[in-house]
């Protein structure tokens, strides 16, 4: 991901903050899961990765 990007989604989400805290975040992506090896055990870990920032929404009527 590249840090423009990184960087609009976050504006995205601040300016929307300030607007109306409690609002819903709608977001389509990707959800992996990953091993995470500690001590002796696995726990396993999960990250969204955004494909760009349109698809960050926090009406739900932008939803498709």
């Amino acid at each position: 991901m590249s840090p423009e990007f990184s960087a609009g989604v976050f504006e995205k989400i601040f300016k929307q903050k300030k607007l109306n805290p409690d609002c819903p975040v709608f977001v389509t992506g990707i959800l992996v899961g990953f091993d995470m090896p500690m001590m002796s055990a696995c726990h396993r870990g999960l990250k969204l990765e955004l494909t760009g920032e349109s698809t960050l929404m926090f009406h739900p009527n932008d939803v498709e």
